[in-house]
């Protein structure tokens, strides 16, 4: 009988196959060098598990796009069950419950909804930047707490305190409480002998962790929840998903309304979800602001002489900015939130080339976005941060206007287009109001900042073989190391004009 024909791929080792070859840090690095040696499509595999590698635009389009059906899926991991959290919907399985769910979304956040949010996020974004005059060596919390904010409103009508707020607080511990336990519990899938075996031995401490993440992941749901609920008894609650979602249900019988509550909860937990994507971009935003001083400049000037300097900017003012929608596309291209993507899983066989893709759960296919946002074929000097290649020779944005990381096919980011204008208004807020810089020491001189991605080692992985297994769920998104700047006020004007408009909301 005729072995499939895989893509090609690095040379295996007897017994455990490719394991030892695939890098502990900064994957996508590697992933790249690999599309350089055996081409678009790269396939690894070790005891019988397989990573397929789309390192490609086109390859991606022919598998993601083309065959959206057949790649529409996820791999399993038997943790999201373990922890509570089959409520998210970019990790769930094709089928109905992803579709109910899914459809949901789509309607909240198609383009004719978007102008509903805009007053809010302007709102929210006067109040970042004027925190950033203020706290500039908070910045990272103010991002934080606009991008947060933002999708609390949306989901819940909640407004975030400026101080450590408990429910922000809560739902990001559960966000870095699903990372850690996306690592950790990979070995329940790669090697269910091993996991039963942590279920057997006392002391591991595994049943107690399944037990609190649970309890942790519940609490992050109900409390916002049952924050809409009372603030409607009370007939004061803001508009919110929530709220109009639970306005529909009044009627309904008790059983059905305790079934629909459930799926009102995981469906705005979703929301929130969000925010990761455009605190992991807005940071970025400002690190690559202070190493790329001439490109602020250029943004600045652009904003200038369009806006002038009596008024903020405001969403109208898009299609007259093409300089910062450059700078906001290269960001997304630069400094990729999610290097690697959200593996993609096929619900049946599949072919690339006349190269053999497996279909099930012991396969995951992965889109490099690394690599294609590096494609020296499409992007000139790809390694450079250099806004102008979004541009035409006569100053006009070119066709090249999908960020990559919003995902492929079927499984493409339904906010895209809210956290789109979420990322665009907090740039050329920023830009039109302040200066971000380089931080000095006490002694006067700038402190260093490197244009980087943190190494983020796999820092749970309990035994070496479900390393292949692992790297299907790590750097799902990855944020700058951690960095200095100084943001200051352009001018006394500046900050006067903010501190009027948010005076009157």
């Amino acid at each position: 009988m005729n072995q499939p024909k895989y893509p090609p791929g690095p040379k295996p080792l007897p017994l455990v196959g490719n394991l030892l070859q695939l890098p502990l840090f900064k994957p996508w690095l590697r992933f790249t060098d690999w599309k350089h040696c055996y081409g678009d499509v790269v396939h690894v595999h070790a005891f019988g598990y397989h990573i397929v590698i789309v390192n490609s635009i086109s390859a991606a389009d022919d598998i993601f796009n083309k065959q959206s059906r057949v790649f529409s899926d996820r791999p399993r991991l038997s943790v999201i069950d373990f922890i509570g959290a089959d409520f998210a919907i970019p990790f769930m399985p094709y089928g109905d419950i992803w579709r109910k769910h899914r459809s949901m979304l789509q309607q909240k956040f198609r383009a004719s909804e978007l102008p509903i949010f805009r007053a809010m996020e302007m709102d929210k974004v006067h109040q970042m930047v004027l925190r950033f005059m203020k706290r500039p060596d908070e910045f990272s919390t103010h991002v934080r707490n606009y991008a947060g904010g933002i999708m609390m409103s949306i989901a819940y009508g909640y407004q975030i305190t400026e101080a450590e707020d408990s429910i922000l607080t809560k739902a990001e511990a559960v966000a870095h409480l699903f990372t850690d336990s996306l690592l950790k519990g990979t070995i329940m899938d790669a090697f269910p002998a091993i996991y039963r075996l942590f279920e057997w031995l006392p002391g591991t401490g595994h049943k107690a962790h399944g037990i609190k993440a649970h309890g942790m992941i519940a609490e992050a749901l109900d409390l916002p929840f049952k924050f809409v609920q009372d603030e409607m008894s009370k007939g004061i609650a803001k508009p919110s998903f929530t709220s109009e979602q639970l306005e529909q249900i009044a009627d309904s019988e008790a059983n059905e309304a305790i079934k629909t509550h459930r799926f009102i909860k995981d469906v705005a937990g979703n929301i929130y979800l969000g925010e990761f994507v455009m605190n992991a971009y807005l940071l970025s935003f400002i690190q690559l602001m202070v190493l790329h001083p001439d490109i602020q400049r250029k943004a600045q000037a652009e904003i200038d002489a369009t806006i002038g300097t009596n008024r903020l900017p405001e969403f109208n003012d898009r299609p007259s900015l093409p300089y910062v929608e450059a700078l906001y596309r290269e960001i997304f291209r630069y400094r990729p939130v999610t290097p690697l993507g959200i593996p993609h899983a096929a619900i049946e066989e599949s072919f690339y080339n006349n190269f053999f893709i497996p279909k099930g759960r012991c396969t995951v296919v992965i889109s490099n976005i690394w690599a294609m946002s590096r494609d020296s074929e499409i992007y000139n000097d790809p390694d450079k941060f250099m806004p102008e290649r979004f541009l035409t020779e006569d100053g006009n944005l070119n066709n090249d206007d999908l960020p990559l990381s919003y995902g492929f096919g079927r499984r493409i980011c339904v906010g895209r287009l809210l956290a789109e204008d979420v990322c665009w208004l907090a740039i050329v807020s920023t830009l039109a109001t302040c200066d971000i810089t380089t931080k000095k020491d006490e002694h006067g001189e700038p402190i260093k900042v490197k244009d980087s991605l943190p190494d983020s080692q796999l820092r749970y992985v309990i035994d070496l073989p479900c390393v292949i297994w692992t790297h299907a769920y790590k750097f799902v998104i990855s944020t700058p190391e951690s960095f200095q700047s100084t943001i200051t006020a352009r001018s006394v004007q500046k900050q006067n004009l903010l501190e009027l408009v948010t005076a009157h909301h």
